[in-house]
């Protein structure tokens, strides 16, 4: 699911921040994209509601990674424990 979408309160909103941050010490030229899944019906049927999905653009090639985009998806796990 899309992070914009995600980030209902404050914890979550500064997890969100924090794997942004982190991205963009190592890559600066990224830019951030909050909402990679476009909104219409057949991308909400493959929405995954226990995960956030934040996109990286780069302008041009990354060499270090051979991509100009990455998709990052971090799915949220409750430990029964």
């Amino acid at each position: 699911m899309n992070a914009a979408e995600q980030a209902r309160n404050i914890e979550v909103a500064s997890k969100i921040a924090a794997v942004v941050n982190l991205f963009k010490s190592e890559f600066p030229d990224a830019r951030v994209d909050l909402k990679p899944w476009m909104n219409d019906a057949d991308t909400r049927e493959l929405v995954d509601p226990d995960s956030i999905d934040i996109g990286f653009h780069f302008p041009g090639r990354s060499r270090l990674l051979q991509s100009r985009s990455i998709l990052i998806q971090i799915r949220f796990y409750q430990d029964p424990v």
